[in-house]
């Protein structure tokens, strides 16, 4: 993808990830169908050890790779306005505080780690 206001791909640890597993059905079948199955994750600079699921991750079928490619970068935009962003954002507050608040967890979260 290239890089644009939004998106840029750099050397820094990525904000967002993409995980994408295809299957070519092209072996031994009458129709060449492409399926593909991805997830979004949201790793935030303030808490990067928790990564955050964005949206539902579901199977993509189409007839060519740019179809299911569009499908995804579509569902992609969707899921990662700046609105859902700050939502995943106080989430991530949430569940590391709640994370935090057990007293097995307390040096990990002390940032004394040895």
């Amino acid at each position: 993808m290239a890089a644009n206001e939004r998106f840029t791909v750099t050397k820094e640890p990525a904000e967002l990830e993409v995980f994408l597993v295809c299957v070519d059905s092209d072996k031994g079948s009458l129709v060449k169908v492409h399926i593909c199955t991805y997830k979004f994750e949201y790793r935030s600079k303030n808490a990067p050890e928790f990564n955050m699921p964005l949206g539902t991750p579901i199977p993509v079928a189409g007839f060519t790779a740019s179809e299911i490619a569009e499908d995804i970068f579509q569902t992609f935009l969707t899921e990662t306005t700046e609105t859902k962003l700050s939502v995943t954002e106080s989430e991530l507050a949430f569940r590391v505080a709640e994370y935090c608040s057990k007293a097995a967890n307390q040096v990990p979260c002390s940032g004394k780690l040895q």
